[in-house]
């Protein structure tokens, strides 16, 4: 049995870690309150910068 690169696990775990961080970008932005326009915004740039580098 063949194990994989150092490479394809590393970005196996950096996939990883940009996906569990844009889901904690989206729960945030979820659970701003909706009067908080600048915090929501914040949130959205979050949300995609995660998801440009996947």
């Amino acid at each position: 049995m063949v194990g994989i690169s150092f490479e394809e696990g590393a970005l196996f775990e950096l996939r990883f870690w940009l996906q569990i961080l844009g889901d904690h970008a989206m729960l945030i932005r979820d659970d701003i309150a909706p009067g908080e326009a600048a915090e929501i915004s914040r949130a959205e740039q979050f949300i995609q910068a995660f998801d440009k580098l996947l």
